[in-house]
């Protein structure tokens, strides 16, 4: 994947280091592809990218789940796992478990799902 330039260095509001990967090359590797995936993009702005958007739905992504603004890194991670829980243990649909989670505190950015029209 580095070789593609998929894996990035990313760097938190405070500094931190952390490896982040372009939303618009997952499943490039693939012969498959993503058809019928839902992509979660837990980092900053990840509804802000209409190309990225463009690219996962032409790879045939179902849905993606991502923040609308900047999000604290924390309050992400915790929103990921509140997302996952809703879903698997309580069964709520992705889109169900996205409209119940909150806007970031620090931010106010919110938590968007967004469905492929063409899938």
């Amino acid at each position: 994947m580095r070789i593609t330039g998929a894996v990035r260095e990313g760097v938190t509001f405070d500094g931190e280091h952390y490896f982040a990967l372009r939303a618009d090359l997952l499943g490039c590797l693939n012969d498959v592809g993503l058809r019928g995936s839902t992509i979660i993009l837990m980092g900053c702005n990840g509804a802000n990218s209409e190309h990225t958007i463009n690219r996962l739905f032409e790879e045939g992504v179902k849905a993606i789940i991502a923040w609308d603004g900047l999000v604290d890194p924390d309050y992400t991670d915790e929103v990921t796992f509140e997302l996952f829980k809703a879903v698997y243990d309580k069964g709520l649909s992705y889109k169900e478990a996205v409209q119940r989670i909150s806007p970031d505190p620090k931010w106010k950015s919110r938590l968007v799902y967004l469905a492929n029209q063409n899938a």
